[in-house]
């Protein structure tokens, strides 16, 4: 992934790592001084997150990749629980089947201060996930923000673009968002738009 920190990085992708042996690693002496984290494409679910959270080590990473983990609601309820105090900047959550309901618990978490990256690609985020994240102010130092085929809609468009919080956002990823023909005069209209530097 991009922007990736230039200290320590050790990736476990798809290495089909079950919770008990991710708890293992954890508790290693090869965690020591990690500073990004990839562990993409291991069905880890919710007791995967579980582990991560109760192992502290999120309290270390600048970097942490969980795409295609399948943590679903209960997960990223468990994650945002866990990112209070960490230092996490760029969190990568792409296609992890988080409903409607669970990214706006997730989007509205007071934990999200720290981010300046979020990948929420591939799940759901509607309008309810618009209004969750537009109005927190937890998510004020965000500058990249992927919604690639996370069902946004006008509903979700329209509060991410009248939001106050959002003002800092460089870059915007709406591809394949379902947008109906008002989505230029809402994106034109929206209060981030004079820092805007990428646009999908």
């Amino acid at each position: 992934p991009p922007l990736w920190p230039l200290g320590r990085v050790i990736s476990l992708k798809d290495r089909r790592i079950k919770p008990r042996e991710l708890a293992a690693f954890l508790a290693s002496g090869l965690m020591d001084g990690v500073e990004g984290l990839d562990l993409s494409y291991n069905k880890l679910g919710v007791e995967g997150v579980e582990v991560l959270v109760e192992s502290g080590r999120l309290q270390q990473l600048s970097h942490l990749d969980l795409s295609c983990c399948q943590i679903g609601d209960a997960g990223a309820a468990a994650l945002a629980a866990g990112l209070d105090g960490s230092p996490i900047s760029a969190l990568f959550l792409r296609n992890n089947r988080i409903k409607s309901a669970g990214g706006a618990a997730f989007l509205r978490s007071p934990h999200l201060q720290g981010l300046t990256l979020l990948d929420f690609a591939r799940n759901s985020f509607g309008a309810a996930g618009g209004k969750a994240l537009g109005a927190n102010p937890a998510a004020g130092g965000l500058r990249t923000l992927n919604l690639e085929a996370a069902g946004v809609g006008d509903g979700g468009l329209r509060a991410l673009t009248g939001s106050r919080v959002l003002r800092m956002l460089e870059d915007l990823n709406l591809a394949s968002c379902r947008l109906g023909p008002l989505a230029g005069e809402f994106l034109q209209g929206a209060l981030f738009a004079p820092s805007i530097r990428s646009l999908d």
